[in-house]
């Protein structure tokens, strides 16, 4: 027979929501990490947010190291031409 995880074992603290630092009512499940349904949300929206701006910049990263290696390449063929 399996045992329970306890809070203790993620790192978490037991009984405290992770996005106000509230207490977790008793009405919650024992592994509730949130005190309601609109910390629980407010996680999600700043964890999936963080994660888009980091795909938008890595994007944006690539995009620029695109645009330099064309702007060189095209500046070499450039120069080549005025010789």
């Amino acid at each position: 027979m399996k045992k329970a995880a306890s809070g203790k074992k993620r790192g978490k603290k037991r009984g405290v929501c992770e996005v106000c630092g509230g207490p977790i009512g008793a009405d919650r499940r024992s592994d509730s990490r949130y005190c309601s349904d609109r910390c629980r949300q407010k996680a999600f929206y700043q964890k999936h947010t963080a994660e888009k701006i980091e795909r938008v910049s890595r994007y944006q990263r690539a995009d620029a190291s695109k645009r330099r290696k064309f702007m060189r390449e095209y500046m070499r063929q450039y120069r080549q031409r005025q010789k």
